[in-house]
């Protein structure tokens, strides 16, 4: 008896911030693509987690919350061990804290490996969910492949920055 495989679902969906429209692809309800465009066509309603998902990534672009991916929530099948093992090094980075790419490179045991890091980092798929804002070069923020680039880059950290203060400071009566 031929067990058949279930066929890949993809579903294209936006919102729009105060950066200008994000579009998430999912596979399976799994996100594989976030950008800073339009998608050409948008499903027009996401299911609860992917809505969940969506409101999270709203929220801290407003600076109401922090935004970290949940396990899950990410499609890694699309990625080579080694930009899997990038991207959890750089998932594992705090809020509001950055690491050099030669860091990254030494956490993945791969300590000769800063440039191949800064170039897994350049092709993240799923910026934001993946932090790669928060890697930095030693001599200052390195580069940022979306639109926007290091001014946006900047941008993130200090947003993190002082989220991460807000939640550290707020008076508790």
């Amino acid at each position: 008896m031929e067990h058949k495989q279930k066929p890949a679902f993809e579903e294209r969906y936006q919102i729009t911030t105060k950066l200008g429209p994000i579009a998430l692809t999912t596979h399976n309800q799994k996100v594989k693509t976030l950008s800073f465009a339009p998608p050409k066509q948008a499903d027009p309603s996401p299911p609860p987690a992917i809505a969940e998902l969506l409101n999270r990534i709203q929220a801290f672009l407003n600076g109401e919350q922090l935004l970290c991916s949940r396990e899950g929530e990410l499609y890694w099948q699309q990625f080579s061990a080694f930009q899997a093992k990038v991207y959890q090094s750089t998932r594992a980075i705090a809020p509001g804290h950055t690491k050099t790419y030669g860091q990254i490179a030494e956490a993945i045991g791969q300590p000769k490996a800063a440039r191949a890091v800064g170039q897994a980092l350049g092709k993240n798929p799923l910026p934001l969910l993946i932090p790669c804002h928060r890697v930095v070069s030693l001599q200052g923020l390195g580069g940022f492949s979306i639109p926007g680039g290091e001014g946006l880059k900047e941008a993130l950290q200090n947003l993190e920055q002082r989220l991460v203060f807000d939640r550290n400071h707020v008076s508790h009566p």
